[in-house]
């Protein structure tokens, strides 16, 4: 759906934005057609990790319950305050007028108006009446502050740094394939474990779904077999 210049620039976007997503397509030594994810080598640790991918969890608080849940393999709570547009439509109440309505002379056969010598009906009187108008509902949709959280137990286990950075890193490159830099936490758990995502601008918005990263290693892959699936190549 997309192709490979478009996650290719918004990688490149995110690297200068913040440490953890140094990624470019064709970085040296990199085959035609791969996204280079880069990683610490060895040197991360818990707090490096936190601070690297606090951008992507959202706050500190996630980035703390996501590298902690991936190494100790305990459950991970997501959560974030949103603006959330909500449809609603409102209805409107009827209204009355009262309206001058011209009597004429009708044809007691027919109960045709009785036309003159002009042509015209012959009007004989007039009266009023009261009539109801009745209206469309309208749109009265609003923006309301929700907190969302979503968790879940990592079905990889325990990880030790190393592998917490690679997943995280795979993690943030398959989101920004999908424009999604600033995920929810719902985007979140689905780049993770699995799920469908929405995303662009269209209405309705495009959906992808996604494999999980640590699905995939759980799944018994190693690093080398998911980065060859998903078209990466680690720095």
């Amino acid at each position: 759906m997309f192709n490979k210049s478009a996650p290719v620039l918004l990688l490149g976007i995110l690297l200068l934005a913040v440490p953890v997503s140094g990624m470019s397509q064709k970085g040296k030594g990199a085959e035609k057609g791969t996204t280079t994810v880069p990683v610490s080598g060895g040197k991360a640790t818990i707090k490096s990790l936190i601070e690297r991918y606090t951008p992507l969890a959202g706050s500190e608080e996630n980035a703390t319950s996501l590298v902690n849940g991936l190494r100790d393999g305990s459950p991970v709570t997501l959560t974030a305050t949103l603006t959330v547009r909500v449809q609603k439509t409102c209805p409107v109440p009827d209204t009355t007028e009262t309206v001058t309505v011209i009597d004429y002379a009708l044809n007691p056969v027919t109960k045709k108006p009785l036309l003159g010598p002009n042509g015209q009906p012959i009007p004989t009187g007039q009266h009023t009446e009261t009539r109801v108008i009745h209206h469309d509902p309208v749109d009265c949709s609003v923006d309301e502050v929700q907190t969302i959280t979503e968790s879940f137990t990592p079905p990889t286990g325990k990880m030790g740094l190393g592998n917490v950075d690679i997943a995280l890193a795979f993690t943030a490159a398959q989101l920004l394939e999908v424009e999604l830099g600033q995920p929810t936490p719902g985007q979140l758990k689905a780049a993770l474990v699995g799920g469908v995502v929405e995303y662009g601008s269209a209405n309705p918005k495009l959906t992808k779904d996604l494999p999980g990263i640590l699905a995939l290693r759980a799944s018994g892959k190693g690093w080398g077999q998911i980065a060859g699936q998903l078209g990466y190549k680690l720095q």
